[in-house]
């Protein structure tokens, strides 16, 4: 059974906004979690096996007869709604909620990941107001009535998702929530177009992964399931949630929780071990002399690839802060907040190469000689060290063939120390090549709405174009190199 919809990001029918919500978290630091649309398939697919392996005969009897006998379509109901029984998740006042319970647990929301692809959570008092099994039975009816089901139809279906908690509906609080003029407006955001939006995708989302097509969703309207079925698929939904919940690595793991540049946020920032295709876009767009506002669309146009020349060390930095502030009568700060580890990789050295028509070359390597701004390397605290830029060079064919075959670029210390060792390339993937998705293609630098999207890229080792040279210096010797000073802005 293989996580749908997680492994090839690319590929998903899904925005960044429905991409970027929540479903589970380590409830402890914050530095795991797994995105809500990735438990839904998960739950979804568990639900397949449990149908397919588990269910008895005369289970899959009852809820099929709902169908005239159609076994094939109940089996596709039955994933649907174990897949969508979290939609109450989609929601506002649940992607506001803390996700640990330590002291400081209201600095501990994930809201920061919607908010940077620009949906609006906001802060609410009683974030479980209402619980997410009742949004979500509210959502889905809404949305089950919007396609031209009966109310007594869609609350049929809807009622399981308001139950996968163990805890029936109670129908006076969905009506509450029906004539409510600020719950479900600012809570469920069933009054944001953006919010709306995102919960249609993870419905069509989970239709879709279920096999659910326009003529089977046609026929489960016209069905209204029986008591019998509906406390059936509820407890199929629980066990399939209950399973997909379960975090250890050889089931559903949670993942790093990843930040704009592909390194994680709260306490714990970790760094890569090569240079983001993110961080290189942003140096050159810093050059160039470019706003965090302005497009940056040519850019991403640009073919990447680097080259791993010296593997250098991961260095930790503990920081923390605190308001000078302080609370009234008391000699302790307002606010101090948590120790934080920071890690940065030193003494390290990489042949980037980036590919391009000859005039943004040069128009490129004309910022990179007289920039705009300071350069850093992802964080301002890096700034790029001596020589950064190698020129253009018309004799490789493609970036390929410049990392494979461009001088080694190590330190003559380490070439001493490394000079059998096969070197590491990481560059983008061309397509039907195997590969992986590393989130560090920048769709927009903008404060108010950062965006960043997967990336394909393939690994693989080079021998070292040197090997066979003398190793007691290094190889930096190039006069034309000697001429360009990076931080240099005259």
């Amino acid at each position: 059974m293989t996580r749908a919809g997680y492994s090839s990001i690319d590929e998903l029918p899904l925005s960044a906004q429905a991409r970027s919500l929540w479903g589970k978290t380590d409830r402890d630091a914050g530095e795991q979690w797994l995105p809500l649309y990735v438990h839904m398939s998960d739950s979804a697919l568990v639900a397949k096996q449990i149908w397919d392996e588990w269910l008895p005969e005369g289970t899959r009897k009852i809820i099929a007869d709902e169908f005239d006998g159609d076994a094939v379509l109940a089996r596709k109901t039955t994933m649907f709604l174990a897949g969508i029984h979290d939609l109450g998740k989609a929601t506002p006042v649940f992607q506001s909620k803390p996700i640990t319970y330590a002291p400081n647990a209201a600095d501990g929301s994930m809201a920061w990941i919607p908010e940077k692809v620009g949906l609006i959570v906001g802060h609410f008092d009683n974030p479980n107001n209402p619980t997410h099994p009742l949004a979500g039975e509210f959502l889905l009816e809404r949305y089950l009535k919007s396609i031209g089901w009966s109310k007594n139809i869609a609350r049929s279906y809807a009622s399981i998702v308001g139950s996968h908690h163990g805890k029936p509906p109670i129908e006076r609080k969905l009506g509450e929530l029906e004539k409510s003029k600020d719950i479900a407006p600012k809570r469920l955001g069933s009054c944001d177009e953006k919010w709306i939006q995102v919960q249609r995708e993870l419905i069509e989302y989970v239709t879709d992964i279920a096999g659910i097509d326009a003529q089977s969703l046609a026929r489960m309207g016209t069905t209204r399931l029986s008591p019998q079925s509906e406390v059936l698929l509820t407890a199929i939904t629980i066990m399939a949630d209950w399973i997909a919940s379960n975090s250890e690595d050889s089931l559903f793991p949670l993942v790093g929780v990843r930040a704009d540049d592909d390194s994680s946020r709260f306490t714990h920032r970790e760094t890569r071990s090569e240079p983001t295709k993110s961080g290189i876009i942003g140096m050159l767009a810093c050059a160039q002399g470019r706003t965090r506002e302005d497009s940056i669309e040519d850019l991403l146009q640009l073919s990447f690839g680097v080259r791993i020349d010296q593997k250098g060390n991961v260095i930790r930095d503990l920081q923390t802060e605190k308001t000078l502030e302080r609370k009234r009568g008391s000699r302790n700060f307002i606010k101090v907040l948590p120790l934080t580890q920071r890690y940065y990789l030193a003494d390290a050295r990489f042949l980037a190469a980036i590919e391009a028509p000859r005039e943004m070359l040069n128009t490129l390597e004309d910022a990179l000689r007289h920039p705009r701004w300071p350069l850093y390397l992802g964080r301002r605290s890096c700034p790029p060290a001596y020589p950064l830029n190698l020129g253009i060079h018309d004799e490789y064919e493609s970036i390929d063939d410049a990392l494979t075959h461009h001088p080694w670029q190590a330190s003559g210390w380490y070439r001493r120390r490394h000079m059998g060792e096969r070197l590491e390339i990481v560059r983008d993937a061309r397509h039907g090549e195997q590969s992986s998705v590393q989130n560090d293609m920048p769709l927009t630098f903008s404060q108010r709405h950062r965006e960043y999207g997967g990336r394909s890229v393939k690994r693989y080792f080079v021998d070292n174009p040197d090997a066979s040279e003398n190793v007691s210096g290094s190889v930096v010797s190039s006069a034309s190199f000697e001429e360009h000073d990076p931080m240099f802005f005259a």
